[in-house]
């Protein structure tokens, strides 16, 4: 997908009624799903990754499903994507107060999203030590003997 229909697609979900955010949405869903390329491409795309994270934050339930499946498959199939992603500025308390909401559709979809930086472990190791230890927010970490119960 050429970069112009990437940020055409941006425009939609940002300013665009209901139907054409949803439809820019399920495109970019389509095309990120098991594409690593195209992961990166809608990652690089300026303002793609906060146009995501505001519609995973505000939209209607179907934008931010849209919003967070967008996320979750560049965050899943492309390593550098995912640290595009992640090196966001608040990504993590944004996730981490979506994780924490009392609205059950909000923490699923957080959730969703920290689930997904799961796979990519080594893009979240590179992370400064100070981002690992944010309270309250689940980090993704493999399991130690030690903690097993």
């Amino acid at each position: 997908m050429p970069n112009a229909r990437l940020l055409r697609s941006c425009a939609a979900i940002e300013k665009g009624s209901l139907p054409a955010q949803n439809s820019a949405l399920n495109a970019l869903m389509s095309i990120s799903f098991d594409n690593a390329s195209n992961c990166l491409r809608i990652a690089r795309t300026p303002g793609m990754i906060q146009c995501l994270l505001n519609g995973l934050r505000t939209g209607t339930d179907d934008s931010r499903d849209g919003a967070s499946g967008v996320l979750c498959n560049v965050i899943y199939y492309n390593k550098e994507a995912a640290r595009l992603v992640l090196g966001c500025d608040n990504v993590l308390a944004m996730l981490n107060g979506l994780c924490k909401s009392r609205d059950t559709w909000s923490a699923y979809l957080g959730v969703s999203v920290l689930e997904a930086c799961c796979h990519q472990e080594q893009a979240v190791r590179n992370f400064p030590s100070s981002l690992h230890s944010t309270p309250g927010l689940p980090w993704p970490r493999r399991a130690l003997a030690s903690d097993l119960p």
